[in-house]
């Protein structure tokens, strides 16, 4: 993303980062997005409370381990990207949640 180049990213479309006061859900929000996809890794509670407040869905991409989807749903995401969905499912049966 190019953060602190001074520059919008070419990854970006033209859209400056610095723009939306380096909010990587701010921005997706100005491109019309009505989901956030980040790396799971990214994910915190302040971005996924920023993102809804944006009325954006979060699904984060690509979580495998069981403990890091228990963690990300207790973060509040709104969904999961797997390459294992029959664990993903496990964990949100766990949860008392539904999987859709």
């Amino acid at each position: 993303m190019q953060r602190g180049s001074g520059r919008p990213s070419p990854w970006l479309g033209g859209l400056d980062l610095a723009a939306h006061g380096g909010s990587v859900p701010a921005l997706a929000k100005a491109a019309g997005c009505a989901t956030w996809s980040p790396f799971w890794r990214n994910v915190t509670a302040e971005n996924v409370k920023e993102a809804h407040g944006l009325g954006l869905k979060v699904v984060p991409w690509t979580v495998n381990a069981p403990a890091e989807m228990g963690q990300l749903i207790e973060l509040g995401v709104d969904g999961l990207i797997t390459d294992y969905p029959d664990r993903g499912a496990q964990i949100v049966s766990a949860k008392g949640l539904k999987a859709r």
